[in-house]
């Protein structure tokens, strides 16, 4: 269980919790007191993300943590002002294992990655303009981030059963990359979006057993898509023809 005073681990069996704690000078203490996610990978490997993801004075006391077990150790993963192979942030706001064994991670300000776990690397997947369809989180404007007090946020990630990776920002919509094109489709209120969307900041995502995948973004409205459905064209030539009778059609 992840608190705001640490992290905690309940032993059923003796009914009891182990506490995991910040300590100053202690490397393989884990990286802050305010935990915000949990992750368990299918390896069994525990995640952590810590941290204030709102700007505050404690925004760089975030990070991830990889927690072994055995020894009760953290590994931590900072950002690093000289190395383009580390976090673009130390604000990690999702992370995701996709069934191509591929670790996602998202940090504030433009920050989506892919995790190296073997080498404790990451490669940074940046927005550029000119190249818009190429993998990266959707484009949020100087306006929205200051109106928003800095919230360019990835907040989500989803797989749906085509192994299409959904991307959700709190600012800037959702972008949906297709490995097999390597290309983005971006879904929200612009213009360019695929389906025109009525919201653009999203907070959630999450699929389900009959693989339906449920949306929430920031707002009341809440979104499912169905990769079964079906949606015949039709024309309408005035007169309801019911191929059975219109007995049958109605019984």
């Amino acid at each position: 269980m992840g608190t705001l005073r640490g992290l905690e681990k309940f032993a059923i069996k003796t009914n009891t919790f182990l506490h995991y704690r910040h300590k100053d000078g202690d490397p393989n203490s884990i990286s802050s007191d305010i935990v915000r996610v949990l992750y368990e990978d299918r390896s069994g490997s525990i995640w952590v993300r810590c941290g204030e993801p709102w700007p505050s004075s404690q925004q760089n006391l975030g990070g991830l943590n990889n927690l072994n077990s055995r020894s009760g150790r953290f590994t931590r993963y900072f950002h690093k002002e000289l190395d383009s192979t580390s976090l673009t942030e130390n604000r990690v706001t999702a992370i995701y294992e996709d069934s191509q064994d591929n670790f996602w991670v998202g940090t504030t300000g433009d920050g989506l990655h892919k995790m190296n776990r073997a080498r404790g690397t990451f490669q940074r997947f940046h927005y550029n303009p000119a190249h818009t369809r190429d993998l990266s989180r959707p484009p949020v404007s100087y306006d929205t981030i200051q109106t928003y007090r800095g919230v360019d946020h990835i907040t989500s990630f989803a797989e749906d059963n085509s192994g299409r990776l959904w991307i959700l920002t709190l600012a800037g919509g959702i972008n949906v990359y297709d490995p097999a094109s390597k290309k983005i489709s971006y879904y929200g209120t612009g213009s360019n979006s695929k389906d025109k969307l009525n919201d653009n900041m999203f907070w959630a995502a999450y699929r389900t057993r009959d693989f339906i995948l449920w949306i929430s973004p920031w707002g009341n409205n809440i979104y499912k898509i169905d990769p079964f459905e079906v949606k015949v064209p039709h024309t309408n030539l005035g007169k309801t023809v019911f191929p059975f009778g219109e007995d049958e059609a109605h019984s």
